[in-house]
């Protein structure tokens, strides 16, 4: 070991001792500079030039066993950053819809005409055809009676619609206020901080408080029920009609199929998981110095501190053991509207 520092060192030394002859000697070549130095100078020199070297045997040394210890405690390294972006609820353009339904329902209390009680005609210019010859029956599908009252009831809907127009605002205004300091979008990026690239990366995050991490599009599952606070349109009645007796609505008609949006997973996200409090990944590859957004996808947390904590637990091929990085909390500026479109 002796040995090995004194060679490193002489050799050092050495090097930096040929600097001032040759620094002389091109001085005294190019430029005819005839200097000649006290003896103080030089000793000064070679004694700095020791010590110099000293410490870089050091330094070389040290950084050596640095990365053996890296070596050794494990190759994988990550840092995981939270970054909490406050959300845009577009007040303005919901009270521009609440003004909008508002003047349509002034414009349907002045269409509507409760119809007088009488026999149904048919249509001119239609053909009508026995049903009776083909054994069957018709009807109504209902009274006139009937839809006097749903008439009745749809008017009376659209009046509250218009008186209440205005108290919805200030009932929105003061709701959002509140949801801007609970909710937020959060991004989840990763970094491979450590000396080798990886591959099958687990990756576990926990909300270590009450904070809750979901989708954005089930906002409404999780307390952003913003269409309830916005009125809508009654379905307006069905004027009485003429129907077969054993014509029932279409399947179609009635049913309304939701086809909720998947997100296609690429080569890097191999399994993306969120539920409630826990999150999880699994990502393909990670080379050294790289960061990714961990879901790429919009997740809104929603969180009652001001720094929310988080225990990550992070798996791979290439770790020697469990990984428990602490994970940084960054908050930005910009607020992002809550149906922005998702990048791809």
């Amino acid at each position: 070991m002796l040995y090995y520092f004194l060679k490193q060192l002489s050799t050092k030394w050495i090097a930096l001792l040929g600097f001032m002859p040759a620094l002389y000697d091109f001085l005294s070549v190019y430029f005819e500079w005839n200097l000649k130095l006290p003896i103080w100078v030089t000793i000064v020199f070679v004694i700095g030039a020791f010590f110099y070297a000293s410490y870089k045997v050091f330094e070389d040394e040290y950084k050596k066993r640095k990365d053996l210890e890296k070596i050794l405690d494990g190759p994988t390294s990550y840092e995981i950053t939270a970054i909490l972006i406050p959300i845009n609820f577009q007040l303005e353009k919901d009270y521009a819809y609440i003004d909008e339904i508002k003047n349509k329902a002034i414009q349907k209390l002045k269409e509507i005409k409760l119809i007088q009680e009488k026999s149904p005609t048919s249509n001119p210019g239609t053909v009508t055809i026995s049903l009776e010859s083909l054994g069957l029956a018709n009807r109504l599908n209902k009274t006139h009676e009937e839809y006097n009252r749903e008439l009745a009831v749809y008017k009376a809907k659209l009046e509250e619609i218009i008186e209440n127009a205005e108290s919805q605002k200030i009932t929105l205004k003061e709701t959002i206020s509140q949801w801007q300091t609970q909710y937020y979008f959060i991004k989840f990026i990763i970094e491979n901080t450590g000396i080798k690239s990886d591959t099958d990366i687990q990756i576990k995050i926990t909300c270590s408080d009450e904070s809750i991490i979901f989708e954005r599009n089930k906002f409404v599952t999780y307390g952003l029920d913003i269409p309830n606070l916005l009125p809508s349109l009654p379905k307006e009645p069905e004027k009485p009609n003429l129907v077969h007796m054993l014509q029932a609505p279409s399947l179609f008609e009635r049913a309304e199929t939701f086809f909720p949006q998947i997100t296609p997973l690429n080569a890097l996200r191999k399994l993306i998981e969120i539920k409630d409090k826990k999150c999880s990944a699994t990502l393909g590859d990670l080379h050294v110095g790289d960061e990714v957004d961990i879901f790429k996808r919009h997740l809104i947390i929603k969180t009652y501190v001001k720094m929310p904590e988080f225990n990550v637990t992070i798996k791979s091929k290439e770790s020697t053991r469990v990984l428990h990085p602490i994970v940084k909390v960054k908050f930005l500026e910009i607020p992002i509207p809550l149906f922005e479109k998702e990048e791809d």
